[in-house]
């Protein structure tokens, strides 16, 4: 029952509203972009874009993350979906959409979202910042641990598909030593 109350508190709020009122919707929309000749191709998967009138986007990443009551949902964000968000940003604003606003929402309480709304004229600054982060990624070559666990590997780029060591390693609750 509980699970019901907050289904339907969600589908009356903002975000989901916004979902039913705009022109498109697309779920696990696809995307792929770089910046530039030499750079990485970056791509992925937004789990709904909504096109609104005017031409703006909401776009929504839904997370399953155990949040408390407690937790700070904008912190969190801050913290853990920083470089996410700059990336979803980047690509909605680069398929020429005028303005996007790139909502997180947490399951576990979805009468609560983080949101953060991009312009047109921020892809400079934003673009910026992704290729700085890609600088301070190469210049660190992400060497692989001696003692891999989640608080270090989980959101390394390379944990699934390039690290030497197995997921059940890097995602241990401890370091293994």
């Amino acid at each position: 029952m509980v699970g019901e109350v907050s289904s339907a508190a969600a589908s009356r709020s903002g975000p989901a509203a916004r979902v039913v009122g705009a022109q498109s919707v697309h779920v696990e929309h696809p995307f792929a972009f770089s910046l530039g000749p030499h750079e990485p191709l970056i791509s992925g998967v937004i789990d709904l874009l909504a096109r609104e009138a005017g031409g703006g986007c909401l776009l929504i990443d839904y997370k399953s993350d155990r949040v408390g009551p407690q937790e700070d949902l904008r912190a969190l964000v801050a913290r853990d979906y920083e470089l996410q968000r700059l990336v979803y940003a980047l690509a909605v604003l680069r398929d020429g959409a005028p303005a996007v606003e790139v909502v997180h929402w947490f399951l576990e309480r979805p009468q609560e979202w983080v949101g953060a709304r991009y312009e047109a004229g921020d892809r400079g600054e934003l673009e910026e910042r992704l290729g700085a982060r890609i600088r301070d990624a190469r210049a660190r070559m992400f060497e692989v641990s001696e003692h891999p666990w989640r608080g270090l590997c989980e959101t390394c780029p390379g944990r699934a598909g390039l690290c030497s060591w197995s997921e059940e390693e890097t995602l241990r609750e401890t370091p293994a030593g």
